[in-house]
């Protein structure tokens, strides 16, 4: 379905960082208004104990990719393991929710990346979301 959305939930040493929540938030308030459904994938070492914290957010599905050839961090790897879940890249529409830090300039390398395979890609900055307010 057009306007689906999947969410690329960011390990470090093995545990899933903040900013993949404010993602799927953010990917929910887009997706309201496409009437889309949200997906997210986990790469890498423990992303098999991590993907509980992202399954209680209301994902349609959840693709867990926990193999030794993830264990180190790769942006182009990732890129590519993304594109591949995706499908068909060439003429794609894809848009990047872009968090902050280290995410943001992998989500929009990775963004490159698809751009090489022919699919249009656009980019939104995710705002970080103000102290204690929920995800």
């Amino acid at each position: 379905m057009t306007g689906d959305i999947l969410v690329f939930g960011e390990l470090r040493n093995g545990q899933l960082k903040k900013v993949a929540a404010e993602l799927v938030s953010g990917a929910r308030t887009i997706a309201a208004g496409t009437g889309g459904a949200i997906d997210a994938v986990l790469i890498g070492k423990g992303a098999e104990a991590e993907a509980a914290k992202l399954s209680s957010l209301g994902l349609r599905r959840m693709t867990v990719i926990d193999e030794e050839l993830t264990d180190r961090y790769s942006t182009e790897g990732y890129a590519k393991i993304i594109a591949d879940l995706l499908g068909e890249v060439y003429g794609a529409r894809v848009h990047l929710l872009v968090g902050s830090g280290a995410n943001g300039g992998d989500a929009l390398h990775a963004g490159a990346h698809l751009v090489r395979r022919g699919a249009a890609v656009t980019a939104q900055r995710l705002p970080a979301l103000e102290q204690g307010e929920p995800a």
